[in-house]
């Protein structure tokens, strides 16, 4: 492009020297604009790159607090030191530490790690660099404080639940019954071990549904009513009585209570349960002693009743000597009538512990035979068989009470008899520095579940009104008292065959 020159252009038309000056101030405009645009490109291009660096640290700050917020793999404080280093490190600084509350640091920049509670829990120090930004600086350890409080209010929290935990399980272990927490979809939540045991909760049992194991061992007892159709009792202080399906005698009393907030799970509800076994064993025997007294007493008193009666007729008749024989009998009865008073009276002394012994050596084969005779009297067809070891002859007891056993444990024998001929056979040996004594008898015998149980005091295998035998159930309770009063031992086992054996040791 060719400029034409200033005089050429002096002599040019008025219009084209207008449109030259309005093109020239154009240019200039547009050569003006080109410069700012440049002059704002290398601006913008500037706070890009400042912005780009400060999102580049923001990014590194954060994938650092990561390691604060995300589930830790080490302890606290490890994790807390390594961030703490990687943000001195992204903010160039030359201190950054954490120090605890125990008091204000002397560091000239300081951030306070507070709890939620607003507590103190102790200072990032730092120290910046000439030239840098305070208020950038102050911003991102102000966060690290944040991420810092959030990882030691959740350290605090996990130990508070933890001695809580502890606490809580060491107080349930401690606890005589059993124990379960029940689940809001009915499974097991918790339980000790008590509640273990007395459920026979095993690693395979299914623990699904607390109502569903129960009902399959248990059964309500004295026939649950329609709104009972649940074993487990659904409001607080409600109990509820369950026996066994496979042993008659293991009841379990389950009371319900509620747990308000039970370590973040909101409210539960819990089952205590209690071995009542023994408890309603008490209440049969209580249920059926009167019968047994009035069953053990009517006999005699109503023989000696009519011998009465006999007897008054014969002397009005004129007829005294017929009497005599008569007389023996009512002394009989009478007789009957005082060994179930001594019985009686006899388990009072041993509840008590106020049985009293006097021991002395006896001959065991004289005790055997006194017994025999005592008990022949009244059955005169048992059979007694014996084996005394040699070195198991002479026993140190108190005479009497030791014939009390034997003949208990005879006359049981008799009593109990599965055939016409009831046989005991009474053997003794030696068993290191104690004399057992064993009587086998082969009479009806005693179910397995009841061999611990017919020691106790009026204990029947038999409770019901119509037994066949009769009997207080004290014989073997009196037993147990003397034989533990001589410091001996008496059990029971089954033997092959029919009937049980008693055993008895004695110290030498």
């Amino acid at each position: 492009m060719v400029t034409p020159s200033a005089e050429r252009f002096k002599y040019a038309p008025l219009e084209l020297q207008t449109v030259s000056k309005q093109f020239k101030s154009l240019a200039q405009a547009v050569v003006s604009s080109q410069e700012k645009l440049n002059l704002s490109n290398e601006t913008l291009t500037e706070q890009v790159n400042l912005r780009t660096a400060s999102l580049n640290k923001r990014n590194e700050e954060l994938k650092s607090l990561q390691l604060l917020l995300a589930p830790l793999e080490e302890p606290p404080k490890i994790v807390i030191g390594k961030t703490i280093e990687r943000f001195k490190e992204i903010l160039s600084l030359e201190v950054l530490y954490f120090t605890d509350a125990e008091k204000i640091p002397n560091a000239e920049n300081y951030i306070a790690v507070k709890s939620s509670a607003n507590e103190v829990l102790g200072y990032l120090c730092f120290a910046t660099v000439p030239g840098q930004e305070q208020a950038s600086v102050f911003s991102s350890i102000l966060r690290l404080a944040r991420s810092i409080s959030i990882v030691l209010d959740n350290e605090n929290m996990f130990r508070s639940i933890k001695v809580d935990h502890s606490r809580f399980t060491a107080l349930m272990e401690s606890m005589s019954e059993g124990v379960i927490l029940i689940g809001q979809s009915g499974s097991f939540l918790f339980f000790n071990k008590k509640a273990e045991n007395l459920l026979g909760i095993t690693e395979q049992t299914p623990l699904n549904s607390v109502e569903a194991y129960l009902s399959e061992g248990f059964r309500t007892l004295f026939s649950a009513n329609a709104d009972e159709a649940h074993l487990i009792p659904h409001e607080p202080g409600v109990t509820r009585r369950l026996v066994s399906k496979t042993d008659s005698d293991f009841f379990l009393e389950i009371s319900t209570f509620i747990v308000p907030h039970f370590q973040g799970y909101g409210q539960r509800m819990g089952l205590i349960i209690r071995d009542i076994s023994k408890e309603m064993s008490i209440e049969r025997m209580k249920g059926n002693l009167v019968s047994i007294v009035a069953h053990e007493l009517k006999t005699p008193i109503t023989t000696m009743r009519l011998q009465a009666e006999t007897l008054d007729r014969m002397i009005s008749n004129g007829r005294p000597e017929d009497a005599k024989e008569l007389i023996g009998d009512m002394l009989s009865e009478s007789t009957r009538l005082q060994n179930l008073i001594s019985d009686w009276l006899d388990v009072s002394r041993i509840e008590a512990g106020a049985l009293v012994i006097r021991p002395k050596v006896q001959s065991l084969s004289v005790l055997l035979r006194m017994a025999e005779k005592v008990v022949k009297q009244h059955y005169p067809d048992l059979k007694i068989e014996t084996n005394i070891d040699k070195d198991a002859q002479c026993i140190l007891v108190d005479k009497d009470r030791i014939l009390q056993v034997f003949i208990n444990i005879l006359d049981n024998a008799a009593r109990y008899r599965s055939s016409d001929s009831p046989i005991c056979l009474v053997s003794s040996s030696l068993k290191g520095k104690e004399i057992e004594v064993s009587f086998s008898d082969n009479g009806v015998g005693v179910p397995p579940t009841h061999l611990s149980k017919i020691f106790d005091t009026f204990y029947q295998v038999d409770m019901s009104n119509r037994r066949k035998v009769g009997g207080t159930g004290l014989g073997l309770a009196i037993c147990r008292g003397i034989m533990a009063a001589h410091g001996g031992r008496i059990w029971a086992e089954c033997h092959s065959g029919k009937g049980i054996t008693i055993k008895l040791r004695f110290h030498l």
